[in-house]
């Protein structure tokens, strides 16, 4: 008897995982630009995004899950026959939150430790997210008729899950989103 309660038991934790694992990976983004260009001398990614599901976002942080998006744009110098070299990597990172008692939504740049509030959380993203420039360093780091990749990966995580959790349950990433990686290939 303790054996069947034992594989029903196990069983239905399974199960339960994959469901959840399965609602969550159904949230999707959708990047709106990737520009690169020239403003004072320095060399400036701009794009913007909003994610999909709003719903499910917001069931997620009124549960009182905070989530933490990070957006690392790389800029890599193409090489033949060998990996790329690297000339410029920057991150930008952001935490969104739910204030349950003065019913907003909270979105933290990390880097510069501003807060924007509004109790619309489709027009928070929106407003803040829609367009985003992160500087990748001076224009005349790029040499003249050399290839280049641009590479933006965008993560969208749950910002309680433990690193021991983590480790211990190695199948489930905890990312809200699956990581979305964008490449644009360009020569100077």
């Amino acid at each position: 008897m303790k054996k069947k309660t034992s594989i029903l038991s196990t069983a239905f934790c399974i199960l339960l995982m994959f469901t959840l694992t399965g609602v969550i990976q159904a949230q999707t983004i959708e990047l709106k630009k990737l520009a690169l260009d020239n403003r004072d001398h320095k060399l400036q990614l701009h794009f913007g995004f909003s994610p999909q599901e709003f719903d499910e976002f917001q069931e997620l942080l009124e549960d009182g899950v905070p989530l933490k998006l990070i957006c690392k744009a790389s800029l890599l110098r193409m090489v033949s026959f060998w990996p790329d070299k690297l000339v410029s990597q920057k991150e930008a990172s952001f935490e969104l939150k739910a204030d349950t008692l003065s019913q907003e939504y909270i979105l933290t740049d990390l880097k510069g430790k501003q807060s924007m509030q509004n109790k619309e959380l489709q027009s928070l993203l929106q407003s803040n997210l829609g367009e985003l420039a992160v500087t990748l360093g001076d224009w005349e780091s790029l040499v003249q008729g050399q290839e280049y990749v641009l590479e933006l990966e965008i993560r969208l995580t749950r910002d309680d899950f433990p690193a021991w959790l983590r480790t211990a349950m190695f199948f489930w990433s905890g990312h809200v989103l699956k990581n979305k990686k964008y490449k644009m290939k360009f020569t100077y």
